[in-house]
């Protein structure tokens, strides 16, 4: 399929051991939608759309599964969707303009543009650290559990960050800190300096010329793109199904445009965003960024090991080769919670976006798995174990996966009668089971403690904890899929 994304994307010269993998285990793109179109049919997500580019020829392109399912509209390519923190790199690369203009330079004090952080406490933030995440701000999640309320419930972005400003603090701890309050900062701070909103800086200063023409900062039911907008899913474990947590018939989370996650964009126009940062700031023959700006912000920064063994941040970036060598990474990308990635490849000149509305902790990871075993993009193979990992890390900090403690005292093998049985183990941060027919999976853990399978094939639903009175446990009370009850006592 012919197209291009309307500009010139920079060659460079690919190592030949890096494309070149074994023969016997090279998937097609071809192979790679199909996997795709499988996990929709099968409602492992409800819905994706698939883009990929080399150099400036497009040659994957494809939607799959729904857009709203329970109106019976199917995802088409050009749907619009909720990004989530893939907005954050956007809002870097704002400040990272105000920084080329001269207007404001990345090593200055917060505190000598917004006044609420001219306070012993925060007067030594400054700009880098807000951009490195390591501001020592704090909260990261969309709600900083000390802020009297969630980041939704603010009137405006201003006041948000008067409330991050007002928290407490005895001391700042300037380690890496992924953080929505970094953020938000940089969103108002971005205001304040360039002297107009927020949404109008991005809107004139970044999607009119980059021609992100399908890129919007607010949203409600009345906008006459709403139609494009697709339902966002979450994954239930109980029910082992996909429901609908938001549709474009409801409102907007928060009353303001949030700097962390408040894009609404479609996978073409965010690769044409990705690809400049690609190009090394060049877009359509022009220096969009300077050269030496977009290697800076692409540099790991402190820490090597942050999210797992193949990821560090960047200035508002995840650099996925954070051992490379000075200048571009090999890959380099962000994605956001509802299920939505966009990486670059600046070796092979590759842009993959993999655009999805269904959350759960597997998704981007298979997708991560999947695209290693593609022809082409081998040398991703080495982050995707660590992206399942911190999925996994961030499902045990969520409390919905047991944790290290609880998994022990549930490792052993439990039996009821002579031919039912069950065994658990703790292996890599993960509570498996096995029965005796043959059923395997993973716990997750609900709000009430009880343990709730992680893959939908197996007929175990639902397990709860039955403890003696000196607190060991004894037993397992556990629902089937039919419904059915059972009870297994430990055995061993």
């Amino acid at each position: 399929m012919a197209s291009t994304l309307g500009h010139c994307v920079v060659a460079r010269e690919a190592r030949a051991s890096e494309i070149e993998a074994a023969k016997s285990d090279v998937r097609s793109i071809e192979e790679l939608e199909n996997r795709i179109a499988r996990w929709a049919a099968s409602d492992e997500i409800v819905g994706a759309e698939l883009l990929i580019f080399e150099g400036d020829q497009m040659i994957a392109s494809r939607a799959f599964g729904w857009q709203n399912r329970e109106v019976g509209a199917k995802l088409e390519v050009g749907a619009i969707y909720r990004v989530n923190a893939m907005t954050k790199p956007v809002i870097g690369t704002a400040v990272l303009l105000l920084s080329d203009d001269g207007s404001l330079h990345l090593d200055d004090p917060v505190s000598s543009y917004l006044k609420s952080f001219d306070t012993e406490a925060l007067r030594s933030i400054t700009i880098r650290q807000l951009l490195s995440n390591r501001s020592g701000l704090g909260g990261s999640t969309g709600s900083d559990s000390r802020l009297p309320k969630g980041f939704n419930a603010y009137p405006d972005l201003a006041t948000l960050v008067e409330a991050i400003a007002a928290i407490p603090r005895d001391s700042l701890d300037h380690r890496f800190q992924y953080s929505n309050n970094n953020t938000a900062v940089l969103g108002h701070l971005v205001a304040q300096v360039s002297g107009i909103s927020l949404e109008q800086f991005i809107a004139h200063r970044i999607f009119e010329p980059l021609g992100m023409i399908d890129s919007h900062t607010r949203f409600s039911p009345q906008a006459p793109w709403a139609d494009k907008v697709v339902s966002t899913y979450a994954l239930q474990p109980e029910s082992c199904k996909h429901e609908r947590v938001w549709s474009p018939a409801d409102v907007q989370s928060a009353p303001y445009f949030r700097p962390s996650g408040g894009l609404y964009t479609t996978a073409h126009d965010y690769s044409r965003f990705l690809s400049m940062w690609l190009n090394e700031g060049r877009f359509d023959g022009q220096q969009f960024l300077k050269e030496a700006t977009v290697k800076e912000a692409l540099q790991p920064i402190g820490d090597r090991l942050i999210y797992n063994e193949g990821s560090a941040f960047g200035l508002h970036w995840t650099i996925y080769d954070p051992n490379s060598a000075q200048g571009m990474p090999s890959i380099f990308g962000q994605g956001g919670s509802n299920g939505t990635l966009a990486i670059a490849f600046p070796r092979t000149g590759k842009l993959v976006l993999y655009f999805s509305q269904s959350r759960n902790i597997y998704n981007r990871a298979r997708f991560y798995q999947e695209l290693g075993e593609t022809e082409g993009f081998h040398e991703i193979r080495s982050i995707w174990a660590g992206e399942i990992r911190d999925a996994w890390r961030e499902a045990i900090e969520a409390g919905r996966v047991p944790d290290e403690k609880l998994a022990m005292e549930l490792v052993g093998n439990y039996s009821m009668g002579q031919h039912s049985s069950l065994r658990l183990e703790w292996r890599d941060d993960t509570l498996t089971f096995v029965t005796h027919r043959g059923d395997k999976g993973r716990f997750f853990t609900s709000p009430e403690g009880d343990l709730l399978t992680g893959n939908c094939e197996a007929s175990i639903r639902r397990l709860s904890i039955e403890r003696s009175d000196d607190g060991k446990i004894f037993a397992l009370n556990g629902k089937m899929e039919n419904g059915a009850s059972f009870r297994l006592l430990r055995s061993d």
